[in-house]
């Protein structure tokens, strides 16, 4: 394979919203707004070894769990944010979160960025759920983030999970 310059990424990615998992993806388009340290996304997979006796090898291997987390921190501090990012927060009205409620957080994802060949790269989540901790620091002189994670699930069955493409 040849080397070409214009295939090394090198960029920001913007991640959109939508309250409404499954929505498709070109209608998930309310961002989350300035980010700080990039949006990362990791995917990982369990792999289980097929053996049997008679083989000092496996003679297969099975993928048996699949994971895909989007991570950032989200530099505008909105409270619609910080809802989006804590997986029991309900709007309890203007200018109101509410948590307590046990309900989890649904919505579909969308992470538009440089691609190849200056192409844009989206990855599209039409199931996805905040997990992990969300948490703020107030500090003199130093802007207050908020740590956002989310994982993709399988909404619908036989349906993708997550979709990349370049275009």
């Amino acid at each position: 394979m040849a080397t070409v310059v214009a295939n090394v990424l090198v960029g920001v990615a913007t991640l959109y919203y939508h309250t409404t998992p499954g929505t498709a993806s070109g209608s998930v388009t309310t961002e989350f707004g300035y980010t700080k340290d990039g949006v990362t996304i990791e995917y990982n997979a369990e792999i289980t070894d097929i053996e049997v006796e008679e083989e000092t090898f496996p003679i297969n291997r099975v993928i048996t769990k699949e994971q895909l987390t989007v991570t950032c921190n989200l530099s505008e501090n909105l409270l619609a944010n910080l809802e989006r990012a804590m997986a029991g927060a309900l709007t309890g009205g203007a200018g109101v979160v509410d948590l307590g409620g046990g309900a989890q957080q649904t919505m579909a994802l969308r992470i538009a960025g440089t691609g190849p060949g200056g192409t844009t790269r989206t990855i599209y989540i039409p199931y996805a759920h905040p997990i992990g901790v969300v948490g703020m620091a107030y500090k003199k002189g130093e802007e207050t983030i908020i740590p956002v994670s989310f994982r993709a699930y399988q909404g619908v069955s036989g349906a993708d999970v997550v979709q990349i493409t370049d275009a």
